[in-house]
């Protein structure tokens, strides 16, 4: 809110305060109020889960680890969305994924970097007499993950104050189009009717600086449809922002 207030030179003077919904009330000099509703744009909205819940693991498994490496280090761990980890099970998780980091990358040398990355195969069925599969697939970093972890990496980093959670995020960044936007002003829309009872009420769509919330240029005919009698798109990382009605 308060990036948005810096950012926008029209912001009107007046009394902001906190409130449930929505998210903000401003009241103005002459008394009349403006409903302030916050929301972030996302690439998607299974993106903003995986983001969470990867980084939330993650964080688990690290508490748990830095206790047992003899060193300090950086870890990213990538879920498998198609093996989903379910909250009765996540415990039992954490500690496999522990306990298979402890083994993996105890020896680690001062800035090596390792990786293992789970594989859809039995290791027991390869044939006892091709040894060389199973130490070429080893090599190779494949490994039998448990449920629903996709890929660990661990770089030994000496020195540093504490061990850190690396979560690498990557890909193309698309462009911001009215069809991102469209589930979240219908989903706004919706509420607008249990607001509190305001003269106007304004929409801010935030952009964040990380990869789900980041987005190339703007694709979006203005002004767009909207119940909201105020819409506007805050690029946080550019501190910009977009009328959009």
């Amino acid at each position: 809110m308060n990036r948005f207030k810096e950012s926008y030179k029209g912001f009107p003077d007046g009394y902001l305060m906190k409130n449930e919904a929505p998210d903000f009330i401003l009241t103005k000099p002459d008394g009349s109020t403006i409903g302030i509703e916050l929301t972030e744009a996302l690439h998607n909205e299974q993106a903003r889960r995986v983001s969470s819940e990867t980084y939330n693991f993650t964080n688990s498994v690290l508490d748990e680890l830095k206790n047992y490496l003899p060193f300090t280090f950086t870890i990213d761990i990538d879920l498998d969305i198609s093996r989903p980890i379910s909250k009765a099970n996540r415990p039992k998780i954490v500690t496999e994924v522990v306990e298979q980091c402890i083994k993996e990358f105890r020896n680690l040398a001062p800035l090596e970097s390792k990786e293992i990355e789970h594989i859809e195969m039995n290791f027991s069925e390869i044939p006892k007499d091709r040894p060389d599969i199973l130490n070429i697939l080893l090599e190779r970093g494949c490994r039998n993950l448990p449920e629903g972890v996709q890929r660990i990496t661990i770089t030994r980093i000496d020195g540093i104050e504490d061990s850190w959670n690396w979560q690498g995020e990557g890909g193309v960044v698309p462009d911001l189009t009215i069809e991102t936007i469209a589930p979240i002003l219908e989903k706004k829309h919706q509420k607008l009717k249990n607001y509190t009872n305001c003269h106007q009420f304004w929409l801010i769509i935030t952009e964040g600086n990380y990869y789900t919330g980041s987005f190339n240029e703007i694709g979006i005919n203005i002004p767009i449809e909207s119940s909201f009698d105020k819409v506007f798109l805050l690029r946080s990382n550019k501190g910009f922002v977009l009328e959009l009605k």
